[in-house]
């Protein structure tokens, strides 16, 4: 941070602000956005007091880390971070929509990934489940062969003391 202005706010603003793209800004944006430090700067770039472009940025980014770097949360933060998600959506509710919109982005795609968790989670446990069922039903099966066949080595041996 410098005089409060942080350095990913600074690079987006080059990048917007300048006629021409750097490639060297942007390949540091797109960096910027893959790190795990977007998971914190991104909620300070949507502060009320940026710009759109700052702040959208902020939401992009996020959106990002939630699409391609939900396995960075916890899962004990799952639901923090859609509460957080539905509160900076209430705090654009009137604009700038381009924020919005972004920000309604990634809480859909929250609610996709979370589902998801879910519905692997219930696959999983319904594997097991069956899984369970299988090796009981298997021991059943082996007791049965295994109590057959020792009836039937019984019924051999009576037969053959006749």
């Amino acid at each position: 941070m410098n005089n409060g202005v942080s350095i990913e706010m600074r690079a987006v603003l080059q990048f917007y602000q300048q006629s021409m793209v750097h490639p060297q800004i942007h390949e540091w944006l797109t960096k910027a956005q893959i790190s795990t430090e977007a998971w914190s700067f991104s909620w300070e770039l949507m502060g009320s007091h940026k710009t759109a472009e700052v702040q959208y940025f902020g939401a992009n980014s996020l959106h990002v880390k939630i699409s391609r770097f939900w396995h960075e949360v916890p899962p004990d933060q799952y639901d923090g971070l859609r509460s957080r998600l539905l509160d900076k959506i209430i705090e654009f509710g009137a604009g700038p929509k381009i924020v919005l919109t972004r920000l309604c982005v990634a809480l859909s795609q929250t609610c996709i990934v979370m589902k998801r968790l879910i519905t692997l989670s219930a696959k999983s446990n319904m594997y097991c489940d069956e899984k369970l069922i299988i090796a009981k039903s298997n021991m059943y099966c082996d007791e049965k062969i295994s109590a057959k066949s020792n009836m039937y080595c019984d019924e051999k041996i009576d037969h053959s003391f006749s």
